[in-house]
């Protein structure tokens, strides 16, 4: 049985936290409607940088 993957929806967010270089990242991105070509992308909304895991983690409940 195959499991369908359901696809975005104008207007939801994605929330991204990433752990490197003993940094973590936040990545907010949104999904928008391109009218002019018809289609749709994500585009980044918000980028930040935390030393802590709890800020990142506070900051990235904002969106989700």
């Amino acid at each position: 049985m195959m499991k369908t993957m359901e696809l975005p929806k104008i207007g939801d967010t994605k929330v991204v936290i990433k752990h490197y270089n003993n940094q973590f990242s936040v990545q907010v991105d949104e999904f928008k409607e391109n009218t002019l070509r018809g289609d749709a992308y994500w585009v980044t909304k918000e980028f930040r940088t935390y030393t802590k895991e709890k800020d990142a983690l506070k900051f990235a409940s904002r969106y989700s």
